[in-house]
């Protein structure tokens, strides 16, 4: 079996973990190191289009490693983390005045961040404050907070909350699903918590969780030997039924990402670029991942659920042309036999070639031809359509690598 060897991995690659922007305002994909510059760029972009539902600063400033939006009361909220370390302690005062608030998206996607300790004073954390840090494990929260916003810890798969029994922290965790430790009873005289449980996304405020969107690709090297009719979709462009004053785009799937998602909602299939040698002739191809990725948009206090299939069309042309002439040449009332005879006619009509495509049935069909290895496969999985065992299977002849067909018929003693 000849294989093709990869010397050129990838050169580059497309898959975009999220992207988060306005509606209104298309920002700039954040990169996958999750660095400060890119966290403090977004966090720019949505104070900008002043987008903060909640308040807006009278000032701006930074100190240390964070920089602070200043209230008309004078008190202020942390913007934006420019710091590295992986376990913080956020300050409770910055040029003498009180941190009292955590903005929106300030630590978003920050896979760096393990452990966080919020301090006295803190009354609120806004939507989406902790969103995407996916390695956040512990966040202790004072009983000051009176408020947890919409998905503030959204997508922080192994967090657990720790604050007071009957606290803000308490009712988000049990709103939300999330692992939740108790340090003791909420104190005399803490503020009682706003109970956001009205507006939290209860079942049926997850729209859209029935859609499920095929979309279709082929690799570069499989053009010349076939056009994707138009009617098979390329992309699909989320539209959402409402302005939202934040939307953030989430693609997630236990293997890989078969899915891109740009600032405006558009999802393509991911590709990268690979170099692939053979002989002496070296070709650069766009290949695709296939398979199945959700795309979640997190949309103010609105989900909206999508599940993106991607279809190598190649595959789904040579299945067509497979069955079509099973369809066209099997009835009921020929013998096994005689089917048996008609699966190998249409394996002959096909050329000997020693490099086709791909190794497999659909390889002999897309390619017009191939070698011993693509014309078991193709009787194989043609045999197995009509309820026939069959299997490759190496005959013995040492270091030859040649293989050929075992099939049993039904009617065989």
């Amino acid at each position: 079996m000849k294989i093709k060897n990869l010397v050129s991995v990838i050169l580059s690659a497309a898959l975009m973990i999220s992207i988060s922007a306005a509606p209104f305002n298309a920002s700039a994909a954040e990169s996958e190191d999750n660095t400060a510059s890119s966290s403090k760029a977004e966090k720019n972009v949505l104070q900008e289009s002043k987008s903060d539902p909640y308040h807006l600063y009278e000032y701006e400033f930074t100190s240390g490693d964070y920089e602070f939006g200043v209230f008309s009361d004078g008190t202020c909220s942390i913007t934006c983390y420019l710091g590295k370390n992986s376990d913080i302690i956020l300050p409770d005062k910055a040029d003498g005045k009180k941190v009292t608030c955590i903005a929106p998206y300030t630590f978003r996607g920050r896979s760096d961040i393990k452990n966080v300790t919020i301090p006295e004073g803190v009354k609120e954390i806004q939507l989406h404050a902790f969103m995407q840090c996916k390695n956040l494990n512990t966040v202790k929260i004072p009983s000051s907070v009176e408020k947890i916003g919409t998905f503030a810890f959204g997508e922080c798969f192994n967090l657990t909350l720790q604050g007071y029994s009957g606290s803000a922290a308490e009712l988000y965790a049990r709103e939300y699903d999330v692992s939740f430790t108790s340090i003791g009873n909420l104190p005399e005289g803490a503020a009682k918590p706003v109970d956001n449980s009205k507006s939290y996304p209860s079942p049926e405020r997850f729209s859209n969780t029935d859609n499920y969107i095929n979309l279709y690709a082929y690799n570069d090297e499989y053009k010349g030997y076939f056009n994707m009719p138009e009617e098979f979709d390329r992309s699909y462009q989320i539209t959402l039924p409402k302005d939202y004053e934040y939307v953030t785009y989430s693609v997630s799937n236990n293997e890989y990402l078969v899915v891109d998602v740009d600032a405006t909602g558009l999802v393509t299939p991911s590709s990268e670029t690979v170099t692939i040698v053979d002989g002496n002739e070296e070709n650069t191809y766009t290949e695709y991942r296939y398979g199945t990725s959700v795309v979640t948009v997190y949309a103010d206090e609105d989900v909206y659920i999508y599940t993106f299939n991607v279809c190598n069309y190649a595959h789904i042309y040579a299945k067509n042309i497979i069955e079509t002439y099973l369809c066209e040449n099997i009835n009921a009332s020929m013998t096994d036999e005689e089917k048996l005879e008609k699966i190998c006619q249409f394996v002959a009509g096909y050329d000997y070639i020693n490099i086709p495509i791909e190794w497999s049935a659909y390889g002999m069909v897309i390619s017009r031809g191939g070698d011993c290895w693509n014309s078991t496969y193709l009787v194989t999985d043609m045999c197995n359509a009509l309820g026939f065992y069959s299997t490759g299977r190496f005959p013995g002849y040492e270091g030859t690598n040649h293989m050929n067909n075992y099939v049993k018929l039904r009617n065989y003693r």
